[in-house]
Order: C-alpha cells, then sequence, then structure tokens
C-alpha cells in the first residue's frame, strides 16, 4: 500500500495516493512511515493543521526521527501563534534531542579580531531557490582583502545557479554524500571562523551539522525562526523583523543589517507592460504556496474580495493547483466567506520563470499572506509593478513583507490590522492612476533600493560579522 501511494503521489495523483496511505495505517496504525507520507501530502496541500498533527502522530511512534521532527519545526512556522512560541519550543526540543552524544571540543583557531576571516556558508540550497536568490549577491561581494568565502554545499541536486555560486567562492566543498559528522569535520579541517547555517529546517537542509559545533562562531539565516541550538550563537536579521521590543522567542544574540532581504533581479523577467486600468474591475494575485494560505488570509482576501466586487484573485503556486483536491479545498473556504469560485482563477502548468512572472505582471494588485508572508513572492511582484499589501505580525516570519516594503518606500501598505488591510487593498484598487503609476516606476524604484544593492549589503553583513568575531576574541581570552 505504501510503495503503491508513493508511486501514486509521484505521478500527480494525490488524492489516490493518500487513499493508500490511509490503508496502510488502518492495517498497521504504527506505520509511522505511512504516517509521515500522509503528512507530507497534506503540507503540499497547505493543510498546516492536518500536517502538524501528523507529524506530531509519527513523532509518537518514532520520537528519535530527525527528518520528521525537524518539518514539525518547520510546519509550526506556518501555525498562528504570537511570537512563534510552539516552534521556538520545538526547535530548542530538536536541538537537545538530535545533537552529538559526545560533542566534539571547540575548534581552534588564531585569536586576532583584525585579521583575514575564513567565513563558510552551509547549505543545500546552492541551485536555483530563494535562498539561492537572496545570497548569491553577498557570495559575490563579499571583500576578499577582510575575507575568505567557502561554500559548504550538501545540494542533493545542482544546476546554472550552483555553478555560478561555485564560480563566486574560494573554496567550494561538495558534501551532499557525507554524513553530518563527516561534514563538520571538513569545516573543522578548513579552519573556518565563522559558519553561516542557511535554512536551518528548511527543505533538505541539515542544521545538526553544527551541533558538532565545527566553527567557534555559527550564524543562523533564512531559517524560519530560531534555531533552536545553543551552539548556534547568532541570527542575522534587521530592525523591522526584530524590533527591539520583539516578543519572538528565540535562543540566539540577534545581529541587524539594515535590510536583511537581498534578492538578485530576475534576468528572465518579461516587460512590465500597462494595465486597462478599469476602476473595480481589478485583479489581486497571490503566488504563494499554498501552505501559506492560512483560514485567517483566506478569511480576509474573502473581505477584500467583498470590499471590491468587480475584483477576481488569481492564485499560482507551481503546480500545487493541478491537484484537484487543492482546488476544492480552497474553493470551498473561499465559499464559506460567500465567495464563489468564479471569482477565483488557480493557474498551474507552467514552470517556466518568465510565464511565471508574466502570470503575475497580468495582475494589478497582490495580497501578502499571512501569518506567514511571502519573501520571493513579494519581491517579483514588485519588480512586475504590482503593489503589495501587507498585515503585520509578531515575529520574524510574519514581518517580512513589512521589512520588504520599507525598503522600497511604501510603507503606507503594510496594514496594522485586518480592517486597515481591506482599506488598503479598496483605496488601491479605487485608484488606477495611482496603479499605472507604481507600475510604470516600481521595477526601477527596486532596483535602486537596498533589496537589490548587494555591494552595500555585504559591507553590512561583513562589519556585523567583524563586530561578531571581536566579541569572540575579546570573551575567549
Amino acid at each position: 500500500m505504501l510503495n503503491l501511494g508513493v508511486a501514486l503521489e509521484r505521478v500527480g495523483r494525490k488524492s489516490e495516493a493518500q487513499a493508500h496511505y490511509r490503508t496502510a495505517i488502518a492495517i498497521a496504525p504504527d506505520f509511522d512511515r505511512a504516517v509521515y507520507n500522509e503528512a507530507l501530502l497534506a503540507q503540499g496541500r497547505g493543510d498546516m493543521e492536518a500536517a502538524i498533527g501528523l507529524f506530531e502522530r509519527t513523532l509518537a511512534i518514532a520520537p528519535d526521527d530527525i527528518r520528521v521532527r525537524s518539518n514539525l519545526v518547520f510546519a509550526l512556522a506556518y501555525r498562528a501563534d504570537d511570537g512563534n512560541r510552539a516552534r521556538a519550543a520545538e526547535a530548542i526540543r530538536w536541538g537537545h534531542r538530535h545533537r552529538p552524544l559526545v560533542p566534539p571540543p571547540p575548534p581552534t583557531t588564531e585569536k586576532d579580531p583584525e585579521r583575514r576571516l575564513r567565513i563558510g556558508y552551509l547549505s543545500a540550497d546552492f541551485r536555483a531557490s530563494p535562498v539561492a536568490r537572496n545570497v548569491e549577491g553577498l557570495i559575490r561581494y563579499h571583500d576578499r582583502a577582510t575575507a575568505e568565502v567557502a561554500l559548504y554545499s550538501v545540494t542533493p541536486t545542482s544546476d546554472a545557479v550552483t555553478a555560478r555560486l561555485r564560480d563566486h567562492a574560494d573554496l567550494w566543498r561538495d558534501l551532499a554524500h557525507a554524513d553530518d559528522g563527516a561534514v563538520a569535520e571538513q569545516i573543522r579541517r578548513d579552519r573556518i571562523d565563522i559558519l553561516v547555517v542557511l535554512g536551518g529546517h528548511t527543505s533538505d537542509n541539515r542544521p545538526r551539522i553544527a551541533t558538532f559545533r565545527p566553527a567557534p562562531v555559527m550564524v543562523s539565516a533564512h531559517d524560519l525562526g530560531t534555531s533552536g541550538m545553543a551552539e548556534v550563537a547568532y541570527w542575522l536579521t534587521d530592525p523591522i523583523l526584530h524590533p527591539t521590543d520583539t516578543r519572538e522567542s528565540f535562543v540566539e544574540t540577534l545581529i541587524r543589517v539594515p535590510c536583511f532581504y537581498l534578492h538578485t533581479p530576475p534576468a528572465e523577467a518579461p516587460m512590465v507592460v500597462p494595465r486597462p486600468g478599469l476602476p473595480g474591475a481589478t485583479t489581486f494575485v497571490s503566488a504563494n504556496n499554498p501552505a501559506k494560505l492560512s483560514p485567517a488570509a483566506i478569511g480576509l482576501w474573502s473581505r477584500v474580495l467583498a470590499a471590491v466586487p468587480q475584483a477576481k484573485l488569481v492564485l499560482k503556486h507551481a503546480d500545487a493547483f493541478a491537484d484537484p483536491a487543492t482546488r476544492l479545498r480552497h474553493e470551498s473556504e473561499f465559499a464559506r466567506h460567500g465567495i464563489p469560485a468564479d471569482r477565483l482563477s488557480m493557474v498551474f502548468g507552467s514552470r517556466n520563470p518568465r510565464e511565471h512572472l508574466a502570470t503575475v505582471g497580468a495582475a494589478d494588485i497582490a495580497l501578502d499572506p499571512f501569518p506567514f508572508n511571502g519573501s520571493t513572492t513579494t519581491f517579483e511582484a514588485l519588480w512586475m509593478g504590482l503593489p503589495v499589501v501587507t498585515l503585520t505580525g509578531s515575529c520574524f516570519v510574519g514581518r517580512v513583507g513589512m521589512s520588504m516594503l520599507a525598503a522600497v518606500g511604501l510603507s503606507e501598505l503594510v496594514a496594522q490590522d485586518e480592517d486597515d488591510y481591506v482599506r488598503i487593498a479598496r483605496a488601491l484598487a479605487s485608484h488606477p492612476a495611482r496603479l499605472a503609476a507604481l507600475r510604470a516606476g516600481l521595477g526601477a524604484r527596486v532596483s535602486a533600493s537596498p533589496l537589490c544593492q548587494a555591494a552595500p549589503y555585504a559591507r553590512a553583513v561583513e562589519a556585523a560579522f567583524r563586530d561578531i568575531w571581536r566579541s569572540w576574541c575579546s570573551d575567549s581570552g
């Protein structure tokens, strides 16, 4: 049953796959792999509460399964939770449970606060991915007079982005097939001073490598919240993602750069063309993963559609909406709030970047989900000339839109509450002239903003890294 379910899922027959997983579980309730596979299927459809419950059920059967616990940490970031406390607690539990029984001693290194640093980046995302798009400019523009850059790739597949990143690095290590201890030992032998752990509990990343203490100073970046690991001392962020009065739970010390996000402009983007500009006949769009389309976000977007009666909403994310059950689930959620299916367009069928951006660019206004905002999707919408309406959140994943809009001077699009969100969206839809002006100039504005200025960004990160290196040299004698 399990193998047949896996085969059906691989060819896109997800509902049939789910039926086989459930049959396997009915036959053997403690069959942890079948429960886990159904959890991943629920996650892919955007049903995060079901996924969280199934991950927890899997852990009750197999409490030491590192993949499952990491997936639970990941999934909890999607749950509305003031301060992301549930995710933080699970991340800390993961950090305690999966560290080596006998951790190696801290690496030894020359404690010179002003010498050239060896900075390493560890990731499974050195390929076409949101993380790669955010770090490529940083890696390329690091000042080689003050820093030597090493990339530790545990990337399962490679592509043109991988090749570019390899060319930008002073040292490239392909360690996808090495175990966690071996990767850590290689980093230790290379005498890395500061190791940046990218992505943490996302995708194919392997945060356990950090628990082997392969570098004297470690920094988390582009995870969805705290790493939960005592070995990771710092978290790279900015003053909007984490203001001084942040309520978020974390174990690291925050290090803030002026703007955390950096994006590589999409070379494949089509030309931005004017829209007809008919008052009320607005097309809203969200190209976010269905996992981010929370019941609360759908409820609020339904209020927006009710406030702009002629408007339609386009939903798009790779081939997610090719699955009939995924489409039906979202149609049903909107219908609960009085929005009929004919006001929704669920797009799928092409992974071509140019066609994807053209679909986004054919809309007028982008709606940012919550409690987990978009990032790459927000940048792409802005690049294609669309204003993005976002809602202020209480933690990192809910403040991404706020940070990015501030970087391009559009903080007036940041809503403080749900009523404000509806007001901003309706006001934009009611002013075609403003939409046209934004559309004509937003791409250039984004290009000139901190979101695309890689060299200044690299200088800011280097200054932050130098400060924490000096602190480590001072504290360690």
